[in-house]
This record gives structure tokens, C-alpha cells and sequence, in this order.
């Protein structure tokens, strides 16, 4: 099909860019760094349409100590429409805990929503600008859009509670 061929095409052009970014993307000499590729088939080949990344929690928030997982799943009509995003499960079985992460790990966010949902993805984002975002979008609740009832409940009662719990969670996924 066309627009497949055209999304693997971007998802192509975008792995090679970020592989060059070596400031940005996990590497030895920046070990705290994002992680970006596409996910191995058990024949060994790679699935370009679903991504494993990893995003380090941000400097001088409680998510700091954290490299938070992340599956990033692309449609053959990639960039016209968003990639759907889900935080993996922590190492003790848990959902990441952020009201807006319902408890499966999928992410409540704007950007990641298409315009005609009432969303603000537009075709200009990529992989780079979409874990970049969802760095700050850790760290910046919305309080308003609820996914996860217990964590939002936390957040909006009882501030300190919710970032103990957080930092709990971040122990499990130390740099």
C-alpha cells in the first residue's frame, strides 16, 4: 500500500536521524540518555511500526531517577495520524502511577490525539518531539483529564503522598 510504504519511509528517515543524534539518544558516552528502535521480530528482523524506548525521568523532578519504558505503536498512516503510546508495566507488575496513565500504560494526551478527536497531533511531530514531550508530560499532570482514578485522586488531596509514591516507583527503574 501507499501509505505504508510512505510511513515506513518516515519511520525509516527518523530511526537514521535519531541514531545521528548522539547528544540526545542513549549511548556510552551518554548513558542517561533516550532510548529509540524499532522492536526485533523473533526471526530477527526489525518491526518498524513498534518501537521500544525508554525516557529518562527529568533533572530536578521526582521522576528524575527513573528510565521509564514506553512502547510506541505506529499505523500505516503515520505522520497524518499519532502513534499510540504505553508505558510498559514496572518491574513489580505495577502502572506507572499518573492520572493521566490509564491501567493498561496507555497515555491520555493531546498531542497524541488526533485533531478530529478533539486532539493536537499534527504531522510535523516525531519520535524525538514525542518522548521529549512525554518527559515534561510526566512531570506536569493534567488534572483535568483523568485516566487513572487513585493517582489522580492523590495528586489533587494530597501532593506529597503522590510524589512518594512516584519516587518509589522511580527506585525500580534506576539509570
Amino acid at each position: 500500500k501507499k501509505e505504508e510504504m510512505a510511513a515506513r519511509g518516515r519511520l525509516q528517515h527518523e530511526r537514521k536521524a535519531l541514531r545521528q543524534d548522539r547528544e540526545w539518544i542513549q549511548n556510552p558516552q551518554n548513558p542517561g540518555g533516550f532510548s529509540a528502535k524499532p522492536r526485533n521480530n523473533t526471526d530477527g528482523t526489525q518491526d518498524l511500526f513498534r518501537w521500544e524506548c525508554v525516557i529518562p525521568g527529568k533533572p530536578g523532578t521526582i521522576w528524575e531517577e527513573g528510565r521509564i519504558p514506553l512502547v510506541l505503536t505506529f499505523t500505516e498512516d503515520y505522520a497524518q495520524d499519532p502513534p499510540e503510546a504505553m508505558f510498559k508495566p514496572l518491574p513489580d507488575g505495577s502502572t506507572l502511577f499518573h492520572p493521566n496513565v490509564y491501567a493498561d500504560g496507555a497515555v491520555c494526551l493531546d498531542l497524541l490525539k488526533k485533531r478530529s478527536d478533539g486532539g493536537r497531533w499534527v504531522p510535523a511531530h516525531t519520535i524525538k518531539t514525542i518522548l521529549i514531550a512525554l518527559q515534561t508530560f510526566l512531570d506536569q499532570p493534567n488534572n483535568d483529564d483523568a485516566a487513572q482514578d487513585n493517582a489522580h485522586r492523590v495528586y489533587a488531596r494530597d501532593r506529597k503522598e503522590y510524589e512518594r509514591r512516584v519516587r518509589a516507583q522511580m527506585e525500580q527503574l534506576k539509570i
